[in-house]
């Protein structure tokens, strides 16, 4: 029962004292500072409208803006620079093959030059088939080796130089053409002439060939002398002072083995066993034609018994062109 009337004691004197603290009501002057201070405080947004805003400048709006002193920039002068008119080989630098001139085998002229092109490229089996039958009847028979024969004799020319080539005679499928030319064999031996040719035209191939031609009248080629008279004497008779009487024997032509040694080895090799050492003084060519030459030498025969015979001997001497050497053919 106590607790009951104290509670309601606490409660009568809370409701006492808020009775006592009214809100205090602000004065007109406060208001306005109130509403002053929010309208400040917070950014202002033009409202929507078709009048345009007018800024009008202010005094700190007029000043002229500082002026900024800045370096220009270094500008080169302007070049003129050529554009490439192509673009670079990858390869620029490498040297390059030189054109080669295409002709056609169509135009009996240009045939010529075609044929000769690919008989200096080896490419045989290609000209062989641009000759006709009559032309291999008459020129590469199986008794002439057929198309072996042919190769190899197109494989002892280095090359063909074809200087130009005339049409003397052109009627529908036939055609005469001369041709200055140059053989280059391979052992050196060059001979020019005026070849006349006589060609037919296949159509189905769509190329002239060779039908036949006018013999060549030059001589035939010689191979070139690799070895002059006077080393021949000096190299001989330094073979004879080392014994090799083998070798040296082969070096005389059967005219010399019968006139100075009746054709006898063993009379040659008695003759050459007594003397004990040839000195060649001097070698001194008289003449010389082609295979042939004459040559005048002086030597000193040293015998084993001790003589020494001096002696001036002419040899006449001939060039065998399958060994390329001299030989002694005669002696004076």
């Amino acid at each position: 029962m106590i607790n009951k009337i104290l509670g309601l004691m606490t409660v009568l004197l809370f409701l006492s004292a808020c009775s006592f603290v009214a809100p205090a009501t602000p004065s007109t002057g406060q208001l306005e500072t109130l509403v002053f201070q929010t309208l400040t405080a917070m950014p202002s947004h033009l409202p929507p409208t078709n009048t345009p805003v007018v800024i009008r400048p202010t005094s700190t709006m007029l000043a002229p803006a500082p002026t900024l002193s800045l370096p220009s920039p270094t500008l080169a002068p302007p070049t003129s620079v050529p554009l490439p008119t192509s673009v670079p080989y990858p390869t620029q630098g490498i040297p390059q093959p030189p054109a080669v001139t295409v002709y056609s085998p169509r135009y009996a002229d240009q045939f010529i030059y075609y044929y000769f092109y690919y008989i200096n490229q080896r490419n045989y089996p290609l000209t062989w088939s641009l000759l006709t039958d009559s032309f291999k009847y008459a020129n590469n028979t199986a008794d002439q080796g057929g198309f072996l024969g042919y190769a190899n004799f197109w494989d002892s020319v280095r090359r063909v130089d074809i200087f130009g080539v005339t049409l003397t005679s052109l009627s529908g499928n036939y055609a005469v053409a001369s041709v200055s030319m140059q053989y280059v064999y391979q052992n050196g031996a060059v001979i020019a002439n005026l070849q006349t040719y006589n060609l037919v035209y296949d159509p189905g191939r769509g190329s002239w060939l060779f039908n036949s031609f006018t013999a060549i009248t030059t001589p035939s080629p010689q191979p070139a002398i690799l070895q002059t008279p006077e080393q021949f004497i000096y190299s001989y008779f330094s073979t004879i002072n080392a014994g090799n009487y083998s070798l040296t024997w082969t070096l005389l032509t059967d005219r010399f083995k019968a006139l100075a040694n009746n054709s006898s080895y063993a009379d040659y090799t008695n003759f050459w066993t007594s003397v004990s050492r040839v000195d060649v003084d001097s070698v001194s060519l008289s003449s010389q034609s082609g295979g042939s030459a004459v040559v005048n030498v002086y030597l000193v025969f040293n015998y084993s018994s001790g003589v020494v015979t001096p002696s001036n001997l002419v040899f006449h001497l001939v060039y065998d062109w399958g060994r390329a050497t001299w030989l002694f053919d005669t002696s004076n």
